[in-house]
């Protein structure tokens, strides 16, 4: 009898130590989006602007934890053209991207944009920058002057 207890208080102990996984500690991946506002910085009707292009690279990548390398998700070229040709400030352009499925305790999300201008003379300068985007914010504009 005494081994019958001990066995059954044995199996309920074993039983109660083995708690289910709380669901609420799922997380629920969310979605964000990223707007790129593309316009000249300035009116370049001017002869000094002549023969003046840019180069527009955009990109949106996501860095996993632990993970050593960025995984792109998203990035699109502007080739070389005519800084007259990029769109006013009036009337910028928009271009906006949705990321699905990122989970924020394990994932973060980072824009990068880089403008390389060349003159007549073929010597180019560029501008760069990038930086994360805080997990609060679900919807990040992203200005991008030439």
């Amino acid at each position: 009898m005494q081994k019958l207890t001990f066995s059954s208080s044995l199996l309920l102990l074993l039983f109660a130590s083995c708690s289910k996984p709380d669901v609420s500690e799922k997380e629920i991946p969310v979605s964000k989006t990223v707007e790129f506002r593309l316009a000249q910085a300035a009116d370049y009707s001017g002869s000094v602007y002549d023969g003046i292009q840019a180069e527009v690279r955009l990109s949106v990548s996501k860095q996993v934890a632990g993970a050593s390398v960025p995984v792109i998700l998203w990035d699109t070229i502007i080739p070389y053209q005519s800084l007259r040709v990029y769109p006013a400030s009036a009337t910028p352009l928009l271009i906006s991207r949705q990321f699905n499925g990122i989970f924020e305790s394990k994932e973060s999300i980072r824009f990068s944009k880089v403008v390389r201008y060349k003159d007549g003379l073929n010597q180019i300068s560029m501008n760069a920058s990038g930086e994360d985007i805080p997990a609060s914010v679900s919807n990040k504009l992203v200005m991008v002057d030439l």
